[in-house]
C-alpha cells in the first residue's frame, strides 16, 4: 500500500546507527522539450517490496524558471519554485539528523513534477537521493 514508517530509525545502538548496512541510492533522470504550461513528469519511483527508502534530497535543475512538485501517493509534500537568481537549481531537502532522512515503506510512490512559463520548450532533470534498507 505505501506510506510512511514513523518510528523506524530505531536507536541504532552501539556503532552505524540505523542506515548502516544500507545500499545508497542516486538515481538521475531528464526530460527534454518540454513545452510550457504543461505539468509533466520528471520521473516516479516506487519503493521496492521488502524495502524501505530513506529519502535525503532530490536535487532538481533545468534551463528555464519553473515551478517543481513532489507527490507520495500523489499527494503533494513539497514544492520548489527556481529562479535565475537560484541558477535554476533547487532542492527538495528531507535530511533529519537524528533519522537521516524521510523512512518511506514499500509500495510507496514518489513523483516529481515539473512547469515552466517561458516562452520556450524546456530541459529538466533530477537526482534522487536515499539509502535502501
Amino acid at each position: 500500500m505505501g506510506g510512511y514508517a514513523p518510528g523506524s530509525a530505531g536507536s541504532g545502538g552501539g556503532g552505524g546507527g540505523p542506515l548502516s548496512g544500507g545500499q545508497s541510492i542516486s538515481e538521475f533522470y531528464e526530460i527534454t522539450n518540454i513545452p510550457p504550461n504543461v505539468d509533466t513528469d520528471i520521473f516516479t519511483y516506487t519503493v521496492p517490496v521488502n524495502k524501505t527508502l530513506v529519502l535525503i534530497r532530490v536535487d532538481v535543475t533545468g534551463n528555464n524558471i519553473a515551478d517543481y512538485r513532489l507527490y507520495f501517493n500523489n499527494v503533494m509534500q513539497k514544492r520548489s519554485f527556481v529562479w535565475f537568481t537560484d541558477g535554476l537549481n533547487g532542492k527538495l531537502d528531507f535530511t533529519v539528523p537524528t533519522l537521516g532522512g524521510l523512512w518511506l515503506i514499500h509500495g510507496t510512490l514518489i513523483r516529481l513534477e515539473v512547469n515552466h512559463y517561458r516562452p520556450h520548450n524546456g530541459l529538466f532533470s533530477s537526482t534522487l537521493h536515499g539509502i535502501l534498507l
